[in-house]
């Protein structure tokens, strides 16, 4: 599904819309939401990797969209990636 969810990078509302009905309307989507579900997912990881390498003891990444609704093969509950199990 992560290649469906890139199909919606610089997408016509419409191919949106067609989108959110594939999900039952239980996710939204305009032409940047991979990129910032991308954005999203790199602040986890990059926030992870920084308690790893000692860089700080604790990390909170306060990101849209959250992540923790998605599951490994569908995007659920406005989330597209499941950011934690990812960044785990």
């Amino acid at each position: 599904y992560a290649a469906l969810l890139a199909t919606s990078a610089g997408s016509s509302e419409r191919y949106c819309r067609k989108l959110e009905e594939k999900y039952q309307h239980d996710v939204y989507f305009c032409e940047n939401t991979h990129t910032a579900a991308l954005l999203a997912l790199g602040c986890t990881v990059e926030a992870t990797i920084k308690v790893l390498d000692g860089t700080c003891r604790h990390a909170c990444a306060c990101v849209r969209p959250p992540g923790h609704h998605a599951t490994c093969s569908k995007a659920m509950g406005f989330s597209f990636f499941n950011n934690v199990a990812i960044s785990a």
